[in-house]
């Protein structure tokens, strides 16, 4: 059920974006790339790529400078090792995290992989013809690690969906022999998808939905990396007082000074801005255990009120996000 809805939400009221022409290309894209496809016209909001996209990036690609370090790239920052990747990025677009993801692992790494990027329905024919773009440059192979698929955040038949992904996902992206295996979702990416009110209890639905059963155990949840970028505190402060219920989680931190023998390593908020309204923040989020027995409430308020949340029905919040704003400057002092 959903009480908070608009029409389409990439077509809101007063719209009026233009592509991003700032996107750090170096150490990104192959040599030569062109930018990827931004139809901001035909796809509004989608069509453009958001400035969290980078820092995501970034992130990848940060090795052991990043604490925690990005466990899709570096088994060792799990108790457990990875030994296949199963990873949905919700809210896709254009597909620019999702498709250097899925680039950066078909070209580094030997693992079982599958990266489903997913978006509205209307949006996938952008998504479609951005991946073929890149297949095209890097090679058809990467079609066998990389779908498509629809998923309206809060639905949760395509979320359903999705699971049969996981479970006809072949063995080995470098065999030519397919064994349908089911396979736990390992990663959720999300990037620049807190904004708009009336989207932020179906999005955490939708990721209530995917770390749940069947797309893992309990005691296995898949691990949710968000790239946010601060736009209206006022309005988005309702998602991370609602996640933080059913959710554990961790702001990325990034080594700006290496130890040595007189001081312990210096860290800061990865990506920080000194101006507050720029700032873009990396979270590593897990479910909490014991949310798997909570009863998810059917209607949007409710959830974002934290009705269900710690098995009761009161309205309630998580004030982690709030202090973690208030401690920003403290960060490694």
């Amino acid at each position: 059920m959903s009480s908070l809805h608009i029409a389409n939400p990439n077509f809101p009221d007063g719209l009026d974006i233009r592509v991003n022409a700032n996107l750090k290309r170096k150490g990104h894209a192959s040599q030569n790339e062109p930018d990827i496809d931004q139809p901001v016209d035909e796809y509004g909001i989608a069509g453009r790529v958001w400035e969290a996209a980078d820092v995501l990036i970034d992130y990848f690609a940060a090795g052991t400078d990043a604490t925690p370090v990005c466990s899709i790239f570096h088994s060792q920052a799990n108790s457990k090792h990875i030994e296949s990747r199963r990873i949905v990025e919700l809210g896709s677009g254009t597909g620019y995290v999702g498709l250097k993801l899925s680039e950066l692992l078909f070209e580094q790494d030997e693992r079982e992989t599958l990266v489903i990027l997913t978006d509205l329905p209307d949006v996938c024919p952008l998504l479609e013809k951005n991946l073929q773009s890149l297949c095209s440059r890097v090679g058809n192979e990467l079609n066998t690690v990389t779908k498509i698929a629809p998923l309206s955040w809060g639905n949760h038949i395509e979320t359903l969906a999705i699971f049969e992904n996981l479970m006809r996902a072949p063995s080995s992206y470098k065999d030519d022999d397919v064994h349908e295996e089911i396979h736990p979702l390992s990663h959720i990416v999300c990037s620049d998808l807190v904004y708009f009110p009336s989207l932020l209890a179906p999005l955490l639905r939708t990721l209530l939905h995917l770390t749940s059963p069947p797309f893992c155990t309990e005691n296995n949840s898949p691990e949710v990396i968000i790239g946010y970028r601060v736009r209206s505190l006022s309005k988005e402060t309702a998602f991370w007082t609602a996640f933080g219920l059913w959710f554990e989680y961790e702001p990325v931190l990034q080594l700006v000074k290496p130890p040595n023998e007189r001081s312990d390593p210096k860290w800061r908020l990865f990506e920080q801005s000194s101006e507050s309204e720029d700032l873009t923040l990396v979270f590593v989020a897990h479910r909490r255990k014991d949310s798997m027995d909570w009863v998810v409430p059917g209607d949007d308020q409710d959830l974002l009120d934290g009705v269900g949340a710690q098995g009761t029905p009161s309205h309630k919040g998580d004030d982690y996000f709030e202090r973690l704003l208030l401690m920003q400057l403290d960060i490694g002092d």
